[in-house]
């Protein structure tokens, strides 16, 4: 917690998974940096709109997901790399990068709505 609901982290270890198993998610209010302390994973986004979630949280814990975003893209984030996501930006994290593997990382969350 740095500063209240605005802006906060969390820190996570978790595995990625298979690109297929992994579904999309967009924020509503929060933006996210999501950085890669440990590991390595793949990343998808989408810079079409989000369309129509098939889970909508939006409302309590600022999260939806798709079953995959239009027109993916993937990068691939290694130890101190990280990525930014506006509120509306489709991204698909701890996607697999050959085989499942851990991966240790922080997510910063800061409101911007």
């Amino acid at each position: 917690d740095i500063e209240g609901n605005r802006l906060f982290y969390l820190i996570s270890e978790d595995m990625t998974e298979p690109y297929e198993a992994r579904r999309a998610e967009y924020h509503a209010r929060y933006l996210d940096i999501q950085i890669v302390l440990k590991g390595q994973e793949g990343m998808t986004f989408s810079t079409q709109p989000a369309g129509t979630p098939d889970t909508d949280w939006l409302a309590d814990k600022d999260i939806a997901f798709l079953p995959e975003g239009v027109d993916e893209k993937t990068v691939i984030l290694n130890e101190g790399d990280f990525v930014v996501f506006y509120p509306g930006e489709v991204h698909k994290p701890l996607c697999a990068v050959g085989a499942p593997a851990q991966v240790r990382k922080a997510v910063v969350k800061m409101l911007m709505a």
